[in-house]
């Protein structure tokens, strides 16, 4: 029965996390840290090292091995799996399987550790219904992945006194250059109260000259600027503007102490009541908080992964106490009390956290979907057919991960004079008119890139000293855009739409309330003739004009050109509006509802 219930979580975890992540790659919504690792394992595959041209740091994009950022050796046992699938989709699934996994010795270790036969599977229910955790193994692919398992592999081997706990300890050790303080912190507290103190020094002892000599010799020596390249990241006195500015920005930030108390309630607070067991799980998040990266001093993105472990195991810890406390003071209570009433804490905790993580899911999968991924089928093809694999390409962050396993791969807009370009019609990135006015220099006549192919409006393949080029209409079309749902709205909301350029548009139906569809930017242009293409879907009367579609200058107060729509389109197209612009002051794109109907926005375009 025990058996069961571990695994129960443990498959399901594995089979919906490893879908989601395939869905988010295969609807361009995978990012650099995942082509990153998928080209330096390529490499290492291949007998060329963890050698990478990407990095997660947009100031690293340059040729370099990875153990001048983050020492991984144990990347090294990973880079087979780079012969297991045509891209990064054997990394993705089994950092699911690996996270979900790591449940197996925790609740064995968590069981062993509470005296309690019955509490291992719902241990590994609570554990890997963790929103964070679900969010981390989302984020692309990162080695902390393996850290939960090795973690409690060697935290359940150092209770059973096993010899192997070596091995665990050296293996959790060689996940990251940070994880070997973890480490020591954790033998030390886990000897001390498991009464195997002497085990626990000597691996602490040897954890941390590990990390002296990671930290002091080994990244500096495989990076070209002989100190570690994310070394900038951390906070210091200099660059807070004095120790003042340092201690009041590491130690009384409201979104530090904010943060924290979120991850905390996931685990029912129970870190608190084992305040010696919370060390090593403190000294993480103080790594954290000496970053000056938000994502990782709030703990967002792929970081859980490091700390989570430790908030677990100072959890069971925790409820150990409770448990050892409620014998000393109340012996005849009901032995499952006060599990029961930890247990509840859990769940309110665990609740209130997914209740609170829309925001970051939605982030975390964006445009993704099954039907996405069927419309983007065309564009994939493209990418394999028409970029060849020994070729150096600059590509969109989003199409990084589709072509990493090269000798060369640029994040464009920074493509370094690459032989191919691969780039999307649309930015994820902000602001969005950097992306687009650097694609517009490479469509433009002084570009020495021609065009392959333009794929669905979506995406485009170029080549230098190859291809056509585009007609001036058409680069217009792809650079000079406002993306519907980025305007402003009266009425309306915006939606995942797989037919959509982007993935996003804006939607209205008879049950929003009347009045501009949308309206805005109010920019100014140069007075002449403009041609503006709105791209939407719409249903709705046939028998009369019922879709007003205009350009308007001087806060709306000047019609400059107007389209009446009547009916309904098949799918999204193209409606043209002419604009005779005067001032070229404060122009505006509406577009209002004259009848109840179902209107579609996606985008607009304008051109001369």
């Amino acid at each position: 029965k025990d058996c069961i219930l571990i695994l129960t979580p443990v498959c399901l975890f594995s089979v919906v996390l490893s879908a989601l992540s395939l869905v988010r790659h295969y609807s361009f919504e995978s990012f650099e840290d995942l082509a990153m690792f998928d080209q330096m394992l390529w490499n290492a595959w291949h007998g060329r090292g963890l050698v990478t041209t990407l990095s997660g740091n947009y100031l690293l994009m340059f040729k370099h091995h990875f153990f001048g950022e983050h020492f991984s050796p144990v990347l090294y046992l990973l880079a087979p799996l780079s012969g297991l699938s045509r891209g990064p989709e054997a990394l993705l699934i089994f950092q699911a399987m690996i996270v979900a996994l790591s449940a197996v010795p925790a609740a064995l270790w968590a069981r062993a550790r509470l005296g309690a036969p019955r509490a291992a599977g719902w241990v590994a229910w609570l554990w890997l219904a963790l929103p964070s955790l679900w969010l981390a193994v989302l984020y692309d692919f990162h080695m902390e992945s393996l850290g939960p398992a090795l973690f409690f592999m060697f935290l359940l081997a150092l209770h059973r006194r096993s010899p192997w706990v070596w091995l665990w300890a050296a293996l959790f050790a060689a996940t990251k250059e940070d994880a070997p303080i973890y480490l020591a912190f954790t033998a030390i507290i886990a000897g001390w109260l498991s009464g195997r103190k002497r085990s626990g020094i000597i691996l602490a002892l040897a954890a941390l000259c590990y990390f002296l000599l990671a930290w002091f010799w080994l990244i500096p020596a495989f990076s070209p600027t002989g100190k570690p390249l994310l070394s900038g990241r951390l906070l210091t006195p200099a660059l807070c503007g004095g120790l003042n500015g340092w201690i009041e920005t590491v130690f009384f930030d409201p979104a530090r102490w904010s943060a924290l108390l979120k991850h905390l309630a996931g685990f029912g607070f129970l870190p608190l009541f084992c305040w010696p067991a919370l060390v090593p799980a403190g000294a993480a998040m103080g790594v954290m908080w000496l970053s000056g990266a938000q994502v990782q001093n709030e703990i967002l993105l792929h970081y859980p992964l490091s700390v989570y472990p430790l908030l677990f195991y100072a959890a069971i810890e925790g409820l150990r106490a409770i448990l050892n406390w409620q014998q000393g003071r109340w012996p005849r209570a009901p032995r499952l009390l006060v599990p029961g009433m930890a247990a509840g804490l859990c769940l309110v905790g665990l609740s209130f956290q997914w209740l609170g993580v829309g925001n970051a899911w939605q982030a975390a999968m964006r445009t993704a979907s099954r039907e996405r991924v069927v419309s983007l089928d065309s564009a994939r093809r493209a990418l394999r057919a028409q970029v060849p694999p020994d070729a150096g390409v600059g590509a969109s962050q989003n199409l990084l991960a589709h072509l990493a396993r090269r000798a060369s791969i640029a994040w464009f807009p920074s493509q370094a004079d690459s032989e191919f370009l691969a780039l999307l019609a649309y930015s994820h990135t902000a602001p969005d008119h950097f992306y687009f006015s650097r694609l517009r220099s490479v469509l433009g006549e002084a570009s020495a890139y021609g065009c392959l192919s333009l794929v669905d409006g979506r995406l485009l393949i170029l080549q230098k000293g190859a291809g056509d080029r585009l007609a001036p209409a058409q680069v217009d079309g792809l650079t000079l855009v406002h993306e519907c749902e980025s305007l402003a709205h009266q009425s309306g909301r915006g939606v995942k739409d797989a037919d959509a350029i982007n993935g996003v548009a804006w939607f209205w139906t008879p049950d929003d309330r009347p009045g501009y569809i949308q309206y805005g930017p109010y920019q100014d242009l140069a007075p002449g003739r403009r041609l503006v293409t709105f791209r939407l879907s719409f249903s709705g009367p046939a028998d009369r004009d019922w879709l007003l579609l205009d350009v308007a200058e001087n806060d709306g107060s000047r019609t400059c050109g107007l389209a009446r729509l009547k009916g309904a389109s098949r799918g999204y197209t193209n409606v043209t509006v002419s604009a005779d612009i005067a001032s070229g002051q404060k122009v505006e794109f509406r577009c209002m509802a004259e009848a109840p109907g179902t209107v579609r926005l996606d985008r607009l375009s304008i051109s001369e």
